[in-house]
Order: structure tokens, then sequence, then C-alpha cells
């Protein structure tokens, strides 16, 4: 979503406000078809309290980077419309499509001061050496690709929403736990809890081997699980405990808490395993309608029969 509107009529409109990747910055066609650099003027309104924009046109993209950590450190005393930022009076920085580079990882530290694209699109770009820390237990993260870097994401308290989000290996929970809600979100190599817990609600979310909680022993996939992929030793991996409610879920071998020493107790519905087998459920776990190597797969239930 562009949300720059102008008062002239002709000059600019939303349509043909567009990240021009040859500069690296937001730009417009004037009247005459031209492409310019965007920059906020009184043709251009974006009103409220409760955001600010970064339009990534500074001079590098540290500068970039910079004023995101200026943005961010203003907000911290800010206070919308004369009250408090807290659940009901939230604010929002937000990144035009562009490349930011930080001098140390930009931390995320403060309850309900959310950091989102302006667009919406997986377009906010963290490159160099640094990248995004988020701690606050009630934050809501949106649009920002760290490439090869780390997205580095804590417990949190559960409360964090990471949406349409891409970190490198051992993103999203390496250290700690992924608690929280990631939506539409990809990981490198044990992520989302990789090799420790992944307690929270994972929707369409794909990471490679030892992920959503997978790796080696003593790890565990307590969470909600939909629609998310993953390679080898995942979803509770190897011999470790597969526990949550996993729908249209698939795996690589040794994955789903198999293992002599794994528990798969969970509820794993239109599941599937590539290249091995599911291992037998534990307790109440049940298997629905799952996929072992292509072959059918139920354990714990009587297909047709009610759960």
């Amino acid at each position: 979503m562009l949300l720059y509107e102008t008062k002239t009529p002709g000059e600019a409109n939303r349509e043909e406000i567009f990240f021009d990747r040859n500069t690296n910055k937001m730009s417009y066609k004037d009247k005459n078809g031209i492409i310019v650099p965007f920059a906020p003027t009184s043709e251009f309104q974006l009103k409220g309290e409760n955001f600010t924009t970064i339009l990534a046109n500074g001079t590098d993209r540290f500068q970039n980077g910079n004023n995101v950590i200026a943005a961010y450190n203003k907000a911290l005393t800010t206070t919308p419309y004369g009250n408090i930022i807290d659940a009901n009076n939230q604010f929002y920085i937000l990144l035009a499509p562009g490349y930011y580079s930080f001098n140390t990882d930009f931390l995320v530290t403060t309850n309900y001061i959310n950091i989102v694209s302006l667009t919406g699109l997986r377009d906010v770009f963290i490159i160099g050496s640094n990248t995004i820390s988020v701690t606050a237990s009630k934050v809501y993260i949106q649009g920002i690709d760290t490439g090869i870097l780390p997205f580095k994401t804590s417990s949190g308290g559960g409360s964090q929403i990471i949406e349409n989000c891409k970190g490198g290996d051992y993103s999203f929970g390496y250290t700690g736990g992924a608690y929280g809600t990631y939506i539409n979100c990809v990981g490198g190599f044990a992520s989302f809890g990789g090799n420790t817990v992944a307690a929270g609600t994972f929707k369409n979310c794909e990471a490679q081997a030892l992920s959503f909680g997978g790796g080696y022993n003593s790890t565990s996939a307590t969470g909600v699980f939909k629609n998310c992929v993953a390679g080898s030793e995942s979803f509770g991996g190897f011999n470790g405990t597969a526990s949550g409610t996993f729908d249209a879920c698939s795996g690589g071998n040794n994955s789903f808490g198999s293992g002599i020493s794994g528990n798969a107790s969970g509820i794993f519905t239109f599941c599937s395993i590539q290249g091995g087998s599911f291992p037998t459920p534990s307790g109440s776990g049940k298997f629905i309608y799952c996929y072992d190597s292509a072959n059918p797969y139920n354990a714990g239930f009587i297909p047709q029969n009610k759960l």
C-alpha cells in the first residue's frame, strides 16, 4: 500500500509512486512522465500522530539505518494524541522499500512500537554485518528481509507477531525458543526454535533442516503449525517431542518426534514426511490422513471415524 497522495492533480498519485531499483529510492512520475526521486513536501499528505515514515532516500544504506534508529529513539518518548503508547494507542514506524544497514544490531525492545514495510510486501532489506533483534513482548513486525543474516527474536512473552519476514540460518527464536505468531515467514537452517522449542503459532512458514523445534534430543514442537514446510530433523526433530497441532505440514527424514526416544503425542492432520517414515504415535497422538513416503499413514485413529 502506498499512502502518499498529492493535493495537485496531475503531479503524482498512489499508483505512480514506486521503489526505483536503479536508484534504490522511492520515486514517482511527474506530470510529464519523468521519473524523479520522491520527497515529502506540502504537496504530499500523510497525516496522523501514530506513525512516522522512513523513505530510504538517505545518502547510503547506513544513513537509512541511522534514520530508523533515530525514529525509534524518538518514538520511545512520543505521546500520540497526548496519550502514552500502549495496546490501544500503538505506534508504527513505516519503512519504505530499500536497503538498510546498521552499525550494531537494531534492537526492538519496547512494546507497541511496531516496525512495518510501507507497502506490506517483503521489500525492506537489511544487509551488512548487523541485523534486527526483536525482544519486545508485544510488537508487530512486517515485511523485513535480513537475507543471509539471522532474523533474531526472543521468547518475548509469546505475543510477538512476525509477518511476511525472511531470515537466514538460525532465525526466529534460535536462542530461547520461538513463541508468538509467525505468518508467511521464511527461515534458513535451524530456524523457528531450531535446536530448542517452537511453542508459538506458525502459519505458512518455511525453513530448512532442524527447524520448528527440530534438532537432536530434547527439542520440542509444542505449538500450532499450519501449512509449514521444513527439512530433516524438524517439527520436534529426532528423539525430541512433537506434542503440538500440525495441519498440512511437511518435514524431512527423522521429523515429527522420530527416534527411539521420540515422543509424537500431537495431532497430525494431512501431514507428510519426505524420505522417511512417521514415528508411532505416543499417548493420545494421532496421525490423520497423513502421507508417509507417498503412502497413506493413519495411526491412533480409525479412518472415517470421529476423533
